[in-house]
């Protein structure tokens, strides 16, 4: 019967190759990604904001 550390020692081993590879890499966004998501992150701020600042004021009005 095969003592635990070597066990531990075969299983680290085999399981190196797996754990110490690079992931895939991800295709780059296109150019103007940030533009385009900061005009949409803008759009719905700006129709919440008028509800944000009524919840803040109402949360310190009344602790």
């Amino acid at each position: 019967m095969p003592r635990p550390a070597v066990l531990l020692t075969a299983v680290i081993l085999l399981a190196a190759p797996v754990i110490g590879s690079d992931p895939p890499s991800a295709a780059a966004p296109p150019a103007g990604w940030v533009k385009d998501r900061l005009a949409a992150v803008d759009k719905v701020l700006d129709a919440e904001a008028a509800d944000l600042v009524r919840l803040y004021q109402h949360l310190h009005a009344n602790p």
